[in-house]
């Protein structure tokens, strides 16, 4: 039989099926809804097949609506935990808009599309799909309004905090007129700081502990140096010397009813090792000032916060003044190692000796800067106050196996080297789930700027009960920065195992360090090792010795009066926004939780992106200016008031 004779005979039984079910018989059948004329055109292009591929495609179409609609529930309508939870407005809208508009792609793909007249069935799908289209596009609009009002509700938002700043300007709380502010006094404090550096205080942790009677004498050098260098703070509120290094100052305010502040800075650097490949411009101890650049270890960690919040406290009172609440300054002098000697003692003082138990209104220390690049689509510098401190675990792996010579490895198991590296590609291929959930910190962070974004990033971060999923993904692969502030971090810092060339170890040992995100527990992290590395052979324990273990800071609320004030001092300072930030490192604050429910992490310095690697790196430096301008800063923070500051305050959440 020939392929045009096959053609014929299946037309003929097509119209035959056609013709005994036009009476209304199965309704669902597929020929009845797409009528086929008897043709030879129709039959030599395989009518039978045609059929097949358009309800293969009308059903492959109703199946990814399925799939769709059910992804939209279980990711939109959700909480972060997991549990359902009440769906919003915006995301129904979302979700109707999406479903109408498939509808109506479904309900047209119904129709024969050959020429020939629709049927009364065709009709009814066209009419149901026209009014699905209908409802789409309008939803879609109101779905486009939204986006809108919530990105210029951040505008307005954005706007009326630089206003406040501006307002805080022309209450002129600065003092004016002090003796120092004259061309000099950028020379003045420069030499201070010159020579604060020129003592090398420096902490050693580990097998270096015993090398710290060195840096107890350069301590309590120092100590007298600050004495010379602040003569009106020393003679007039002098230090409570706090385990013979550290030191707590308390300046009586002008209303000692109202709950004091601290700010907090500490006296020891880390050491500065002499790298070949990146060299120190200058000696990292000798203080030298280039071209109004003073360089050297602690510029900027931390002894410049050492010399302005001194400075500040000094010129106020040179003048005559008070700050307007009483203002306690604790240097520690061993944060670089802990703080267990220094902010932890001036803790158990502040507590026990001054009554301060959730008694300080809030608390400031060193912690993140006034950062240009940071965030993405804003140019200028942000100020970006750590209202939240990652924790710190350290994990030990351990592999035993029989070891062997490297002559005869063994073919049919692996050796305890290979076991460990298996585990460790495995922690590093499969980090620790990131957290974008809404309230989460850094999203707290990127929705506070998003008033100053340029478009489109200013919707993105306007609209993240849309975005928000789509954007942590953007941060988890934008750099390391961004991804360390969403998740628990993994890192990888010591392998050992093995002590001849020739022999195969037969006990391995890895370290890792996590710095754990405030949404996350130590047993989480534990178990999320556990299951990644999957491997009974490869014994987990953490490592709870003193210090190894730093849970993740209580997070400070950063719709405050004090972060208000914070963000005020800064506006009117240096005109530059403030947001909220997580810190990934680690400070004295972890000492101070008891002492205040608002702690806050803020070094009042500008710097780039780039320049952030000198932090415990090489070529500290800090212009003379910058440190003049944290000294105001410091000034200003103090002889603000917070009940003034709150009644500018503008609300629109």
């Amino acid at each position: 039989m020939s392929n045009n004779s096959a053609d014929v005979l299946l037309c003929s039984y097509i119209q035959k099926k056609r013709s005994a079910t036009s009476s209304g018989g199965d309704r669902n059948n597929i020929f009845l809804k797409n009528p086929i004329p008897h043709s030879s055109r129709h039959c030599q292009s395989c009518a039978w097949k045609e059929e097949q591929q358009r309800l293969a495609k009308r059903l492959g179409q109703q199946t990814r609506l399925k799939k769709l609609g059910q992804k939209l529930l279980d990711g939109f309508l959700s909480s972060p935990s997991g549990t359902r939870a009440h769906p919003n407005i915006p995301v129904l809208i979302l979700f109707l808009a999406v479903l109408t508009g498939g509808l109506s792609v479904v309900a047209d793909g119904s129709s024969p599309g050959n020429g020939e007249p629709p049927s009364s069935d065709v009709v009814e799908s066209s009419y149901v799909s026209t009014w699905l289209a209908f409802v789409s596009k309008l939803l879609g609009i109101v779905l486009l309004g939204m986006l809108a009002f919530n990105t210029t509700k951040a505008k307005i938002k954005r706007y009326s905090q630089l206003q406040k700043g501006r307002r805080q300007l022309q209450k002129g709380c600065r003092i004016q007129n002090f003796p120092h502010e004259n061309q000099s006094r950028d020379k003045k404090y420069a030499e201070i700081l010159s020579n604060a550096i020129k003592f090398k205080t420096i902490s050693y942790g580990g097998m270096d502990f015993h090398k710290n009677e060195d840096r107890d004498a350069e301590l309590a050098r120092l100590h007298i140096f600050l004495q010379n260098s602040f003569e009106d703070v020393y003679r007039q509120y002098p230090p409570t010397v706090i385990n013979q290094y550290s030191l707590l100052f308390k300046i009586r305010g002008q209303d000692e009813t109202k709950k004091p502040i601290l700010l907090c800075s500490h006296l020891d650097v880390v050491p500065a090792p002499m790298n070949n490949e990146f060299p120190w411009i200058r000696d990292p101890f000798s203080g030298d000032i280039i071209d109004g650049m003073i360089h050297g270890r602690g510029a900027i960690d931390n002894k410049h916060n050492v010399v302005s919040q001194l400075g500040a406290i000094n010129e106020i009172l040179c003048a005559g003044k008070l700050p307007k609440r009483t203002v306690y300054i604790a240097l520690g002098h061993d944060e670089e190692i802990g703080g267990n000697e220094g902010a932890a003692k001036i803790a158990q003082h502040l507590k026990e000796e001054e009554g301060m138990s959730e008694g300080i209104e809030f608390i400031l220390d060193e912690g993140t800067m006034m950062i240009s690049g940071a965030i993405p689509g804003i140019n200028e510098p942000v100020a970006i106050v750590g209202c939240v401190e990652k924790g710190h675990i350290s994990v030990e792996l351990t592999v035993k196996g029989p070891g062997g010579h490297s002559s005869t490895p063994p073919i049919d198991e692996d050796n305890p080297l290979k076991i460990m590296s298996k585990a460790i590609v495995a922690l590093e291929s499969n980090p620790v789930p990131a957290h974008f959930e809404k309230g989460s910190a850094f999203r707290n962070t990127l929705e506070d700027i998003a008033g100053e974004l340029s478009f489109p990033l200013n919707v993105l971060c306007s609209n993240f009960w849309l975005f928000g999923p789509i954007f942590k993904h953007i941060l988890l692969r934008a750099n390391s920065g961004a991804a360390a502030s969403i998740r628990t971090t993994t890192c990888v810092t010591i392998m050992s195992g093995g002590e001849k060339l020739n022999v195969i170890p037969s006990d391995v040992k890895a370290y890792i360090n996590h710095r754990v995100h405030p949404a996350d527990t130590f047993d989480d992290i534990l178990l999320h090792n556990s299951r990644v590395i999957n491997d009974r052979r490869v014994k987990i324990r953490l490592m709870d010795e003193a210090g190894f273990v730093v849970p993740p800071s209580p997070i400070s609320d950063f719709r405050s009066k004090s972060f208000d004030l914070i963000r005020s001092t800064v506006n009117k300072n240096f005109g530059f926004g403030t947001v909220p930030g997580v810190m990934v490192g680690n400070t004295d604050t972890r000492w101070y939780w008891d002492l205040s429910k608002q702690i806050y992490r803020f070094s009042p310095v500008e710097l780039t992106i780039q320049e952030t690697k000198m932090f415990h790196g090489v070529n500290e430096k800090i212009s003379a200016k910058a440190l003049t301008s944290m000294i105001d800063f410091y000034k200003d923070l103090v002889m603000m008031d917070l009940d003034e500051d709150a009644t500018d305050k503008v609300k629109l959440e």
